[in-house]
C-alpha cells in the first residue's frame, strides 16, 4: 500500500488519521516504506514499515501529554510475543522520565526506538533527552499492616528513581530498622545498590538514612526522599508525617485482607489524614500472581469500591493494575540477602524493575497528580 494512497483515502480525515498520514509520509522521508497500517482488531500498533530489508513495528500516540511507562512496557512485551525485533514509539509530546529508562534497561532481543514528531517542522527526532522535569517529593510507604513488602517497595521504588537519574534518599523511619539490618554500612554509612542491565554493574546506589538522621536527609537536596515507616502511627517522625507528598499503602487481591470494606486500606487512610490532609494516598496492589488479575477482578472491584464510596475523597486512589502493580517474583522474595536490589535479568526478563518503573511514572506523571 502506498503513502500516497493512504493519505487520498475519502474515509481518512479525522485529526488522528491525518496526524497518522503526516508521520507516514515524515518517515517516507527517513528512508523508510510502509508496509502495511494496523487492522482495528491489532490496536497494540499502528502500521509496520521497512527499511534495508529490515521491518519495524511502530506504535503511535497522538495523546497531549509524554507517554507513560506502562505504554512502553506493554509494547514491548507485544514486541516480543509477535517475534518483532525492531519497534519504534513515536510521541507528539514526549516521554517520561521512567519511559525511557524502561527503554534503555529492557531486553536487548527488541530494538526499540523512541521518537516524537514535531508537527510544525513535519518531522521526527529519536532524541531521547525529552523527559519532563519534576520537583522534589518525599514519598512514604505505609499501612497498618506489618509484613506486607513496605520495606521491599520502599528500598525498590527508591533504586526505580535512581535509574531514572534522580538523586535519592532513603529514610529508615521504622524503629525496628529493618531496612538498615539488611545492609552492611560502608565507611558508616548505609546504601542499597542498583545494578545496571547493561553494564552488568552497580552504576547507582541509594543512601539510607537510620530514623535519628531522618533530618540530614531532608537538608541534603535531594529530588526525591522515601520513607519506609514503621506499622504502629505513632512510632513514625511526626514532621516527616507532615511533609510526605505521596503515601503508598501496599495491598494484597485477598478476602482475608479486604474483606467487606477493606478495613486496614480504610484505617490506614484515616490515620493518613488525621496529620497530612494534602497528601495523596495511592493503594498499591502488591504481590499479585502474573497471571491472575482477571481471577481477582471481583477483590479489586472491592478495593475500588472503598476508595470511591467510602473514603469519599479525590486525593486517594486505588492504582490500576494495568498501568502499575507489583507483580510476584522470586527475586523480590530472595531480597536481602545482599545490598543489591532485584533488578537483574532472569531469561531475558527483570519484572521488579519494570513494576517499579511504572509506579514512579505514576508518582511522576499521573494525571492524579493535578
Amino acid at each position: 500500500m502506498s503513502i500516497s494512497s493512504i493519505l487520498s483515502h475519502p474515509d481518512n480525515t479525522s485529526i488522528e488519521q491525518l496526524t497518522l498520514q503526516r508521520i507516514i509520509a515524515a518517515f517516507n522521508r527517513l528512508g523508510f516504506s510502509l508496509s502495511r497500517l494496523a487492522d482495528k482488531e491489532e490496536p497494540e500498533f499502528s502500521f509496520l514499515l521497512k527499511k534495508d530489508n529490515i521491518t519495524y513495528v511502530v506504535k503511535v500516540s497522538i495523546r497531549n501529554k509524554p507517554i507513560a511507562a506502562h505504554t512502553v512496557a506493554r509494547f514491548l512485551e507485544f514486541c516480543e510475543q509477535n517475534a518483532y525485533n525492531n519497534g519504534i514509539v513515536i510521541s507528539l509530546n514526549g516521554f517520561s522520565t521512567a519511559a525511557i529508562t524502561i527503554s534503555a534497561t529492557h531486553n536487548p532481543n527488541t530494538k526499540l526506538m523512541l521518537g516524537q514528531y514535531y508537527a510544525d517542522e513535519s518531522n521526527i527526532s529519536f532524541d531521547q533527552n525529552i523527559a519532563r522535569s519534576t520537583s522534589a517529593k518525599y514519598i512514604s510507604v505505609f499501612t497498618q499492616k506489618g509484613g506486607v513488602g513496605k520495606t521491599t517497595i520502599a528500598a525498590h521504588l527508591a533504586g526505580a528513581f535512581a535509574l531514572m537519574g534522580k538523586s535519592v534518599a532513603l529514610i529508615d523511619a521504622d524503629p525496628d530498622q529493618n531496612l538498615i539490618r539488611l545492609i552492611t554500612p560502608i565507611a558508616e554509612n548505609w546504601y542499597v545498590q542498583v545494578p545496571n542491565p547493561k553494564t552488568k554493574r552497580i552504576d547507582h546506589s541509594v543512601r539510607v538514612f537510620p530514623q535519628d538522621q531522618w533530618q540530614v536527609a531532608v537538608n541534603g537536596k535531594y529530588d526525591i526522599v522515601i520513607i519506609d515507616y514503621s506499622p504502629v502511627f505513632d512510632k513514625n517522625p511526626l514532621e516527616l508525617i507532615k511533609k510526605t507528598d505521596f503515601f503508598i499503602t501496599p495491598v494484597s487481591l485477598s478476602p482475608l485482607e479486604l474483606g467487606e470494606k477493606a478495613e486496614i486500606f480504610h484505617r490506614t487512610q484515616q490515620q493518613i489524614r488525621n496529620i497530612n490532609k494534602n497528601a495523596r494516598v495511592l493503594a498499591l496492589i502488591n504481590n499479585i500472581p502474573k497471571d491472575l488479575i482477571k481471577d481477582q477482578k471481583n477483590l479489586l472491584m472491592t478495593l475500588q469500591t472503598v476508595a470511591k464510596n467510602i473514603i469519599k475523597e479525590p486525593l486517594t486512589c486505588v492504582i490500576e493494575p494495568q498501568k502499575c502493580a507489583i507483580r510476584n517474583s522470586q527475586l523480590l522474595a530472595n531480597w536481602g540477602k545482599a545490598p543489591n536490589l532485584a533488578f537483574i535479568d532472569f531469561a531475558g526478563k527483570c519484572y521488579p524493575r519494570e513494576d517499579f518503573l511504572r509506579l514512579a511514572d505514576f508518582i511522576e506523571n499521573s494525571e492524579f497528580n493535578n
